[in-house]
């Protein structure tokens, strides 16, 4: 098993591959089922050739994540310079 986004690599060595986006799977193909541009396809949401990528599950906006507010740290060398 190989976890990468080397998809050149990917291709040249798996004979399975498995597409997880946002911590779920969300394809599973024979390489020989799939070329370069499906992977992108699939690891990104976007339609082949397309840019614009799909999103599903929380709305614009929507808070999907809370997070900490920051450790202090120490001072950089040129905060305690100046």
């Amino acid at each position: 098993m190989i976890i990468s986004h080397d998809l050149a690599q990917v291709m040249r060595v798996c004979d399975n591959v498995v597409v997880l986006r946002r911590g779920r799977s969300v394809a599973a193909h024979r390489i020989d089922e799939v070329n370069g541009d499906r992977l992108v396809a699939l690891i990104t949401g976007a339609a082949p050739g397309n840019l614009e990528v799909t999103t599903t599950g929380a709305d614009l906006g929507e808070r999907i994540i809370d997070a900490a507010p920051p450790v202090a740290t120490e001072p950089s060398v040129s905060e305690v310079e100046s």
